[in-house]
């Protein structure tokens, strides 16, 4: 609740015009973001292959 209220307070200190700009492109930024997490995963995952044994090892 605290956070909300400080969140509250931050955020009507701000211009109109300032927040309709931020509302407007918060859905863009969490696209960006989004994208950039799945090419850091994706990055990590070439970088730093998996190194458990193999299936049919395990089974035997």
């Amino acid at each position: 609740m605290l956070a909300a209220l400080v969140w509250g307070g931050t955020f009507t200190a701000i211009p109109a015009v300032l927040q309709a700009a931020l509302l407007a492109w918060l859905p863009a930024l969490a696209s960006v973001l989004t994208v950039a997490a799945a090419l850091i995963v994706l990055a990590a995952r070439r970088t730093f292959p998996d190194r458990s044994p193999a299936p049919a090892a395990v089974a035997a």
